[in-house]
């Protein structure tokens, strides 16, 4: 017997467990509710869709609390550009060295540049997950018609497969 060889009988076990297992817990459960309770597959599909949608919401508060913020840091590093006694966070390149005294008098506008590129693409980054959220959700709740479409392929009958709302396209 070469080494290794039980690793592979045991790891072979242990998917074909975890396979049975995924297929009681997500397949024939769910069938069996569908098929004992006659709503149950709209009531499971606007539970989805609740679920989904609460999700959204908490990346929207994330999102609201990170422009508040980002408000609250440009409005204290303008109030310390225009000579007033600011926090000295926004003023400060770390470590209470100033910007200016770093890059000279490029220090400021790098500054700004830096914390403008910096919230762009923080902000640009939680709308990328919100929006795929809401695709995957609406996709989720409609039965996946957009992959639906990509796996059927082009028709020989003229028909691309199904609309979003289920009903084939003529």
């Amino acid at each position: 017997e070469r080494r290794g060889e039980g690793w592979g009988a045991a790891m072979e076990f242990l998917v074909a467990v975890f396979a049975r297992w995924f297929y009681v817990v997500f397949h024939l459960i769910p069938q069996v509710i569908c098929r004992a309770l006659p709503n149950a597959h709209g009531m499971l599909s606007a539970l989805n869709l609740y679920i989904f949608l609460q999700a959204l919401a908490l990346l929207m508060f994330l999102f609201a609390s990170m422009l508040f913020a980002a408000s609250v840091r440009i409005s204290a590093a303008l109030f310390a550009a225009a000579g007033g006694h600011g926090t000295g966070d926004a003023g400060d390149f770390g470590g209470g060295t100033s910007a200016e005294g770093l890059f000279g008098p490029l220090g400021t506008p790098l500054r700004w540049s830096v914390l403008c590129v910096i919230y762009t693409l923080a902000v640009s980054a939680l709308l990328f997950v919100g929006f795929s959220l809401w695709t995957i959700t609406w996709e989720t709740y409609y039965d996946f018609p957009t992959v639906r479409r990509m796996l059927q392929g082009p028709s020989k009958q003229g028909r691309s497969g199904p609309t979003l709302l289920g009903t084939p396209r003529a």
